[in-house]
């Protein structure tokens, strides 16, 4: 019989070997965690998303319909004057590139930007974003 003590002894071992390990597992986990501290009530002001604010811009976008001509510079930075049927003004444009170069004498439809504060007049002038193509 000293085959079974033998085997006791070793699960007596297995026994304590596993409650020593879970000790130690215990107590390293209960020392590493801190209490946690409370939030300070901070009073900022909410907005409706906390994600996402849209951007702002003090443009608006325009969409206008007439002939484009180029402009004869009575208007500084006007590069192109867009008429309507009876070939009065709508407004004068302005571009940075040749868009509107190429659509002279043609009649198209603009997409451009002017500020929040003005209306299309003849006066105004419009920055051309794009041509829009029905």
């Amino acid at each position: 019989m000293p085959f079974e003590s033998n085997n006791t002894i070793k699960a007596i071992a297995v026994v304590f070997l596993f409650i020593f390990i879970f000790g130690i597992y215990i107590f390293s986990t209960r020392v590493s965690t801190k209490p946690a501290k409370p939030l300070e009530n901070t009073a900022q002001e909410q907005k409706s998303s906390a994600y996402f604010s849209p951007p702002e811009s003090p443009y608006k976008e325009v969409e206008l319909t007439g002939k484009v001509e180029k402009s004869v510079s009575q208007k500084p930075k006007a590069t192109h004057v867009l008429y309507n049927k009876d070939g009065s003004i709508i407004a004068y444009l302005y571009t940075d590139d040749d868009k509107l170069k190429q659509q002279e004498g043609n009649r198209v439809t603009i997409v451009g930007r002017i500020p929040y504060s003005t209306e299309v007049s003849p006066d105004t002038i419009v920055f051309v974003k794009y041509i829009l193509f029905k």
